[in-house]
């Protein structure tokens, strides 16, 4: 999520969390190099300019998940979405093992946010239907979740609703001993169903939990504790390496 507290802002960024889902709409957004657990789509409104795999890539853009790569976004749309996600999964049949692909706009359809909290899925529809069409996945038969790997990522979504109920320890071995299973056969399904390894998968999931209670108010130290960070350095620490922004630069855009 390529964001930045330059003095240079001159729109306010908005920004929208929905289960599997962040949006960001801003200008001057930058970055240091980084990579991520999500998938990201790049709608730019003006200049954006992405370097990976010793090349610059420009306009409409999807970004794969842990692709090493900086972002200069003169003013425009960030949007990360969960790999394991139905979206998600339609995006990388997209990529089809590209790192990044260049796409292009719908003649007509201009991507701006307004004041309905909703309105950014709406304006996005023309796009996930064109993905829609120009993949595969919807003949597919689909994969049937482990009720109770589907049973931790609904609690974790909860949080978006302002009813946060993370497990009681983020530990392997707690988490799996709640859900009652061992911890090997908890780890393996986890994988299996989501597709990344429950260690950086909640790295993703505290740091998306953090800046919901930035978004909320709460400072930096409090929203390091309810995600489940030691203190406010570590959260911004790990921000960092996974944004190339700290959480004081997010907290100074979103205040």
């Amino acid at each position: 999520m390529e964001m930045s507290a330059s003095t240079h802002l001159h729109q306010k960024p908005k920004v929208w969390l929905k289960p599997g889902i962040l949006l960001v709409y801003g200008s001057s957004l930058d970055a240091e190099e980084h990579s991520h657990h999500a998938i990201q789509i790049i709608f730019p409104k003006k200049k954006a300019v992405c370097h990976a795999e010793n090349r610059a890539y420009n306009g409409n853009l999807i970004i794969g998940s842990q692709v090493l790569h900086r972002l200069a976004l003169e003013e425009g749309w960030i949007i990360l979405i969960e790999p394991h996600s139905k979206l998600g999964q339609r995006l990388n049949q997209y990529l089809d093992d590209q790192p990044i692909r260049v796409f292009s706009s719908i003649t007509g359809h201009d991507v701006h946010p307004d004041n309905d909290e909703n309105a950014p899925l709406r304006l996005f529809s023309p796009y996930l239907s064109m993905l829609k069409y120009q993949t595969n996945i919807e003949h597919d038969e689909p994969e049937t979740m482990d009720s109770r790997i589907e049973q931790l990522i609904a609690q974790l979504d909860m949080c978006l609703s302002g009813q946060c109920q993370k497990p009681s320890s983020w530990r392997a071995s707690d988490v799996a001993e709640q859900l009652g299973m061992s911890e090997s056969r908890f780890l393996h399904l986890f994988k299996q169903h989501i597709g990344i390894a429950w260690r950086p998968y909640l790295r993703w999931r505290r740091l998306i939990c953090a800046v919901y209670s930035l978004m909320k108010g709460e400072d930096a130290t409090s929203a390091a504790h309810i995600a489940g960070f030691s203190d406010s350095a570590h959260l911004s620490r790990t921000f960092r390496e996974m944004f190339g922004v700290s959480i004081r630069q997010v907290k100074q855009m979103l205040g």
